[in-house]
């Protein structure tokens, strides 16, 4: 994949997360593509929620899941962060093999 693009969409996922910062009260959030086509894009909810597992890259692969089944091989994941272990496996489980982190 060229830098260029991982440098766009890195650009699109900190403005996403810029301009929700404030309603989240956080600076974490996560892009998932398929075929260089945003898929669905989420931000973590911890706090606003009460959810302990509402980390944006979980949220984005369950959006994904839910629109194209199981198996996410061929989709990457954007995120402002490198994911924690339980975010990392569900990657891995959603077969999901390219993860870019700004």
């Amino acid at each position: 994949m060229q830098q260029d693009y991982y440098i766009k969409r890195i650009h699109e996922l900190i403005e996403f997360v810029m301009s929700n910062a404030l309603t989240y009260q956080t600076f974490t959030g996560a892009f998932v593509f398929k075929n260089n086509e945003l898929v669905c894009k989420e931000m973590i909810s911890v706090e606003k929620d009460n959810d302990p597992i509402a980390h944006a890259e979980l949220k984005a692969i369950q959006n994904a899941v839910k629109k194209y089944g199981m198996n996410l091989e061929g989709f990457q994941l954007y995120s402002t962060q490198k994911p924690c272990v339980m975010c990392a496996s569900a990657i891995v489980w959603a077969g999901i093999k390219e993860v870019f982190t700004a």
